[in-house]
């Protein structure tokens, strides 16, 4: 049980279904692995014995690339799982495949939450009804943040952005490991709100040394942080001003709730990463962004910023503030319309 949710029980599990689906990017997005037009999403549903479902998307890409998990491999790790008894708190994670068991972990937690006819970021223990979007975008794209009043820029090494059509807007930029000291030292004074991984992966003490040198420019780490470890480690070297939480990455809802945690007892701030999710990651998403200590607003946009279509039947939408609604309806709060 996460903290001091109610207990949901025992769900006895008639089925485990696996889904692909096809979602089509509005226009093509470029990453480290080519221009991508679209993703073939891995979706787990449980089914229980007494009709109740639920849902979970896999974070994993279509190739392995950003992360070593991609979407076939988890889909044959997940094959072969037969639940029949589970409760919130023997979930079976698969061990060195966090997507796969996240998204198996989601489905369960979906189904639980809507039998008890609560939603799963009030059972995750949530307090924000809606929480502020983020439009990122790459330096070669058009600079038309729309309705967004925060930008993510995505970094291309030691290039600096131009912030001038943004002006009046809350500014991050996105390195994924390309910068070293100079280049980050570089962007200081441009006005941005942090820096979101600049050095690699593993190198908690040059971010640590970063934050000495540079101290007027905060620094996020996102790749960095894939365990509860990570994150006290980063607060213990004094390696970032914020943590980035991302569900699949951790392991699973329960595990960003303990990340969660551990970065507010670190004097962390969190903010949530997306993962080119659709309507059912993005409401798991926003569940976790509803946390209180996640105050940085989330990598997370409405969906037809993105998708052509979603498989949801209200698909996420900004309201006039630029901010998404976090669901309250039951479980993870979406209607799920695959077809």
């Amino acid at each position: 049980m996460v903290g001091s949710a109610p207990d949901l029980g025992v769900l006895r599990v008639r089925a485990v279904e696996l889904h692909r689906v096809e979602m089509r990017f509005v226009q093509p997005v470029r990453t480290a692995l080519g221009s991508v037009e679209g993703r073939h999403p891995l979706l787990v549903r449980v089914l229980s014995e007494d009709g109740e479902e639920g849902w979970g998307e896999c974070s994993a890409e279509d190739r392995p690339g950003y992360w070593h998990e991609w979407a076939d491999g988890c889909e044959e790790i997940l094959r072969p799982v037969e639940l029949v008894e589970v409760s919130a708190d023997d979930i079976p994670a698969i061990k060195g495949w966090p997507m796969a068991s996240a998204a198996l972990e989601c489905a369960v937690l979906d189904a639980l939450c809507r039998r008890a006819g609560i939603s799963l970021a009030s059972w995750l223990g949530g307090t924000r009804a809606a929480v502020d979007a983020t439009v990122t975008l790459g330096l070669d794209d058009p600079p038309d943040p729309g309705r967004y009043r925060f930008v993510k820029l995505k970094l291309a090494g030691a290039e600096l952005p131009d912030l001038s059509p943004f002006a009046g807007l809350t500014v991050s930029a996105d390195a994924n490991g390309s910068l070293d000291a100079a280049a980050f030292a570089a962007l200081a004074g441009l006005g941005l709100d942090h820096v979101e991984q600049p050095l690699g992966a593993d190198d908690f003490e040059g971010h640590a040394a970063l934050r000495r040198t540079v101290p007027g420019l905060a620094v996020a780490l996102d790749e960095s942080i894939r365990t509860v470890g990570d994150i006290e480690a980063a607060g213990v070297l004094g390696a970032a001003d914020i943590v980035v939480l991302k569900p699949g990455r951790l392991g699973g809802l329960r595990a960003a709730r303990a990340a969660h945690d551990a970065a507010v007892a670190a004097g962390l701030r969190c903010k949530v990463g997306g993962m080119w999710d659709t309507g059912i990651g993005r409401a798991a998403a926003l569940a976790v962004a509803s946390l209180p200590g996640c105050t940085v607003p989330p990598d997370l946009a409405a969906a037809d910023r993105y998708w052509r279509r979603d498989i949801v039947a209200e698909p996420a939408v900004l309201d006039t503030e630029g901010r998404l609604r976090v669901p309250t309806d039951p479980g993870l709060g979406v209607a799920v319309t695959l077809r």
